[in-house]
C-alpha cells in the first residue's frame, strides 16, 4: 500500500517522467475489485489529473523559491516560509501549494482508508529525502535546518 501511495504521489506533484504513463498503470493494477459502479472514484481521478496540473505549472517556482532559501519543506508535508519575509509575489504561491497539497492528501486518505495528516507526513518524509543541498527542511521541534 505505501509503495502504491508513492507512485500516486509521484505522479500527481508531476515527478514521474513525461512519457510514462506507469503510475496510473500500476495504481489500476492494485485496484482492488469490486462489483460497484466506481463514479466516485473517477471524480477524484479526475481531481487529481487537475491537481497534478497545478502542481506542474507550479514547480519551477517552487522549485526556485526552494533554492533562494525563501521556503522549505515541513514535516507535514506543507510548503511554509524560512523567514518572516515573505514575498508578496511568493504568498499566494505557496498559499496555492499548500491549499492543493492538503486536498490531494485528503483525496489519497480516502483511498488508501486513513488521515490526510498521516499522508502528509509521508509525504514530507519524502521531500526530505529528496531535497537538495541547501533547501531548508523543518522538523517536528519546529527548527529549520539546512540540508548538507
Amino acid at each position: 500500500m505505501t509503495s502504491r501511495l508513492t507512485l500516486v504521489l509521484i505522479a500527481v506533484l508531476g515527478l514521474a517522467p513525461a512519457s510514462a504513463n506507469w503510475a496510473a498503470k500500476a495504481a489500476a493494477a492494485d485496484k482492488p475489485k469490486t462489483d460497484k459502479p466506481d463514479d466516485a472514484g473517477s471524480k477524484s481521478d479526475a481531481r487529481l489529473k487537475e491537481l497534478q496540473g497545478r502542481f506542474k505549472q507550479r514547480y519551477e517556482k517552487i522549485k526556485a523559491l526552494k533554492s533562494q532559501g525563501v521556503v522549505g519543506e515541513t514535516f507535514e508535508g506543507y510548503v511554509d516560509f524560512v523567514t518572516d519575509k515573505k514575498p508578496a509575489d511568493a504568498a499566494t504561491l505557496v498559499e496555492d501549494e499548500n491549499k492543493d497539497r492538503k486536498e490531494l492528501y485528503t483525496l489519497i486518505a480516502e483511498k488508501e482508508n486513513t488521515t490526510a495528516d498521516l499522508v502528509g507526513k509521508r509525504n514530507a518524509k519524502r521531500n526530505f529525502t529528496k531535497a537538495a543541498s541547501g533547501e531548508y527542511l523543518k522538523g517536528e521541534d519546529g527548527k529549520w535546518t539546512k540540508k548538507a
